[in-house]
């Protein structure tokens, strides 16, 4: 299959360098917005892909799902969307087994809008409907994506921008988050994300 800038869906899943990435493609293919590249998803990438087309190329971004499931807690405790309840990371992982709606997630941030979707607290294997079908990238060595697409386009001349996190979403810029989280949050964490632990080589 020829990849070209326009045949080309990348799937945004939470807290996996997604908006840096959307912002890199923008500067670098400015032919080419990723944010649109589904137009049926309203202009974002934070939807689950269930039909897949032969001539598509489809990319998305995994993490490691200690430091994802932190850095979303810390973003919008960064925005105050927490209700008093959620005093820190492991009072919040304590709701995370039972947040199965939208009504479950009201129940814990003072913010909802269409963005505010129980898909957020999932793991990534659960927005992967079918692994076979998508080239993966991590977050933890998004130069691996950047390299893919230079030799893919031939982009032989430096990038005009360079893939640096947004600075309104990122959150601690830590390599790891692990040490946040106390014996019975990683217990949590390990039965909640296990597929992503198996799948993407992750250590518990």
């Amino acid at each position: 299959m020829n990849i070209h800038t326009h045949n080309l869906h990348f799937m945004h899943i939470n807290k996996t360098a997604g908006t840096s990435i959307q912002e890199w493609f923008h500067e670098n293919f400015n032919e080419y917005d990723l944010k649109s590249a589904n137009p049926q998803s309203k202009k974002t990438g934070h939807e689950l892909i269930t039909e897949f087309k032969d001539n598509i190329f489809y990319f998305t971004v995994v993490r490691n799902p200690y430091n994802r499931i932190a850095s979303h807690y810390f973003q919008w405790d960064k925005y105050g969307w927490w209700k008093p309840e959620i005093s820190d990371l492991n009072s919040f992982i304590r709701h995370l087994p039972n947040i199965n709606t939208h009504e479950d997630i009201g129940n814990i941030v003072t913010h909802l809008d269409r963005n505010t979707m129980v898909e957020f607290f999932k793991p990534c294997t659960h927005w992967i409907r079918d692994i076979n079908k998508f080239k993966i990238f991590k977050t933890e060595k998004l130069d691996e994506l950047t390299i893919f697409f230079q030799k893919i386009f031939n982009k032989n001349k430096l990038f005009r921008k360079k893939l640096e996190r947004n600075e309104h979403t990122k959150t601690k810029a830590l390599s790891s988050y692990k040490h946040f989280y106390n014996d019975n949050s990683i217990e949590i964490i390990k039965d909640l994300f296990k597929e992503d632990f198996d799948n993407f080589g992750y250590q518990k």
